[in-house]
């Protein structure tokens, strides 16, 4: 509190008026005016006069008091303490939306792929011994948790309905020609 208002309020306390302060300390009441004011300060007779007319000590009138001095500390640890409880909770806050949306990425994105298969193609060509015919074959097929064929075009060698595995109907395929003395490739 600044020395001019404190002497303001001490006054105040006491009942006093600023003329009734002035004849106490024997000096005018524009001099306590200009005092509690902040325009001029008392001497340090006058201000040890002043303590004791309001019974008080020296310190605490000027506020060099060790209680204001402690009271000052506290509060300023108490600010701070606010201060960093806040920044300590909106970061919690801001590293759980953080977390919350990572995770919900990985939830989506795995879920993404899992329901999505993906379509591909392995096409080859498969020639008999002796002919120059060629068989060519499309097989298509998805992908996801595990491989489904989708269309198979090219003749008929091996029953394709019973195959769900695109690479064992390509293998089993080629090992037809094969065994028949042909060859197959891309």
């Amino acid at each position: 509190m600044e020395f001019g208002n404190k002497i303001f309020e001490l006054r105040k306390k006491e009942n006093l008026s600023q003329e009734e302060l002035a004849e106490k300390l024997d000096v005018s009441r524009q001099t306590i005016s200009k005092w509690e004011l902040g325009e001029t300060n008392p001497n340090i007779e006058q201000a040890k006069k002043l303590a004791k007319i309001f019974k008080i000590s020296l310190d605490e009138l000027t506020g060099n008091s060790l209680e204001m001095k402690i009271i000052d500390k506290v509060t300023s640890t108490e600010r701070f303490s606010r201060i960093i409880v806040g920044l300590s909770i909106v970061t919690t806050v801001f590293s759980s939306i953080i977390i919350i949306f990572f995770v919900l990425f990985i939830v989506t994105s795995v879920d993404y792929f899992k329901t999505k298969p993906i379509s591909q193609n392995i096409m080859f060509s498969c020639y008999l011994p002796d002919s120059n015919e060629k068989f060519d074959y499309d097989i298509k097929y998805s992908t996801g948790e595990e491989q489904k064929i989708i269309d198979v075009t090219g003749k008929e060698v091996v029953p394709f309905d019973e195959y769900d595995n695109a690479n064992d109907l390509d293998k089993d395929i080629t090992d037809y020609y094969v065994l028949l003395g042909g060859r197959c490739g891309q």
